[in-house]
């Protein structure tokens, strides 16, 4: 029988049609030539950290109004145009003025697919993001920030920022993008604060990253059809509760852990949990600086990655974070995705607030066989709502 070859002709759906560098407007003083990380921020591995947002009044008319603000508010957010050389363990980031890549693209695909589906192709999803980085931890891009202009065919766009968690955290991201949006539509940029700090023993911090990367890479154990003993983190941010002065707008990682250890050897009763990650918060007062903010999460890191007989999973809020006011003169956003795969390994949760504000969208990164429980859990799926 004669073989029948075929060729199928697959449309392109996505292409880059610019790329430029947008530099600071002014260069960065030589005094500031060198950014110190904190120990926090030394700990935190090179990942970047996408957020699309979506627009449907985008106006094609404001892209050089857009560059240009970004290039003002990088004037503040100097090491956000620098970068981070001798990864994965240099102590610092050279803000040498180097600018940060914006990337356009067209994508033959409608806005209200990305706006109206909950579930989005990743796949379609990394074509947005700027060099299509995810959430994977990256040892040779030296870049902080990273732009994308998604245009699509009819109207509207979607803006992707991708920021390497060493310059900050979620909170940091937030305020980094509602002063350039402020910056777009007018209004005046910001002097942030910077923590900075010589960082004098990197030995135990060396020795760090191969605990964190046996925490992270841990794997399900289960005995007698039972489920492994676990504990439940939940990222705290430490701005209001560091005695001397933090102002809410200070750039770079302040952060550290609640842990509420799952001990149960049976059904996990979620008011215990809820009541042990409050009192662990409430534990967390008294902090001085950054710098102990630093030394309490290695320590809780380090202790859960020492704990082999427990699986640890990770939580995260960026709820009542401005991300759904970032306004660059387009309205506020339709919808913002955060792009989380590979950031804290199969076992995450990431909760943000929705568009209309009433409700939370979760982001849920499990093991295949513990995600098929969570889709099939009854009562659970009575509160999802899941267009």
């Amino acid at each position: 029988m004669a073989k029948i070859q075929r060729f199928v002709k697959i449309r392109r759906f996505h292409t880059i049609t610019h790329q430029e560098t947008i530099k600071p407007a002014c260069q960065t003083p030589p005094q500031q030539k060198l950014h110190n990380l904190s120990m926090l921020d030394h700990i935190i591995p090179n990942v970047h950290i996408p957020l699309v947002f979506f627009y449907k009044n985008y106006k094609s008319c404001d892209i050089n109004i857009l560059k240009k603000a970004l290039s003002k508010n990088l004037t503040q957010y100097y090491p956000f145009a620098g970068r981070y050389l001798n990864a994965p363990f240099s102590p610092h980031i050279h803000c040498n003025d180097e600018g940060v890549e914006f990337l356009e693209a067209s994508i033959d695909i409608p806005l209200y697919d990305f706006v109206l589906k909950r579930d989005v192709d990743e796949t379609i999803l990394n074509k947005l993001i700027p060099n299509g980085l995810g959430c994977a931890v990256n040892k040779t891009s030296s870049n902080m920030l990273e732009v994308q202009l998604n245009h699509f065919p009819c109207s509207g766009a979607a803006l992707a920022v991708s920021i390497s968690h060493k310059v900050g955290d979620g909170l940091t991201m937030a305020n980094f993008l509602s002063h350039w949006a402020t910056v777009t539509r007018g209004g005046l940029p910001i002097n942030p604060s910077f923590i900075s700090s010589n960082i004098k023993d990197t030995a135990n911090l060396l020795d760090f990253y191969g605990n964190n990367g046996k925490l992270l890479s841990k794997a399900i154990k289960k005995s007698a059809g039972s489920v492994q003993l676990s504990n439940l983190g939940l990222v705290v941010n430490m701005r209001e509760k560091i005695s001397t002065s933090c102002p809410k707008a200070m750039a770079g990682n302040i952060f550290t852990t609640a842990i509420a250890k799952m001990i149960d050897s049976g059904e996990i009763q979620l008011n215990k949990v809820i009541t042990s990650l409050r009192k662990d918060r409430l534990d967390i007062q008294g902090i001085r600086d950054v710098e102990e903010v630093g030394k309490m999460f290695l320590k809780t890191l380090s202790t859960l990655a020492d704990d082999q007989n427990h699986r640890t999973y990770m939580c995260s809020s960026v709820c009542r974070f401005p991300f759904y006011q970032v306004d660059f003169g387009w309205g506020k956003p339709e919808r913002v995705i955060i792009v989380t795969t590979g950031i804290l390994g199969s076992s995450h949760f990431v909760v943000m607030d929705t568009a209309s504000r009433d409700g939370i969208e979760a982001i849920v990164h499990l093991e295949e066989g513990e995600m098929a429980i969570l889709q099939n859990h009854k009562e659970l799926l009575l509160y999802v709502e899941d267009n």
